[in-house]
């Protein structure tokens, strides 16, 4: 992920032990101070985009740590 002024952009991907529910593709979003939102679009466009809604320890305190929720947007597809 990389940040320009309050903009997000890069690539994502999850792993997973099953590999049938592996996924990956890019994102975009906005930072403001420590929140984020993020839209996770899948490379596969019959898989769900998701929206990532999220906070950030400070840039100073390393590792860096983001969490959140997300939530499937925009599904035609049903759920595996």
């Amino acid at each position: 992920m990389v940040q320009s002024g309050s903009s997000l952009s890069g690539q994502w991907s999850l792993n997973f032990a099953n590999g049938a529910y592996n996924n990956s593709g890019s994102l975009g979003g906005t930072v403001t101070g420590e929140s984020l939102s993020v839209l996770l679009t899948p490379s596969v466009p019959t898989t769900c985009q998701s929206r990532v809604t999220a906070t950030h320890t400070s840039p100073s305190i390393r590792p860096m740590f983001i969490e959140g929720t997300y939530a499937a947007i925009n599904c035609s597809v049903p759920s595996r």
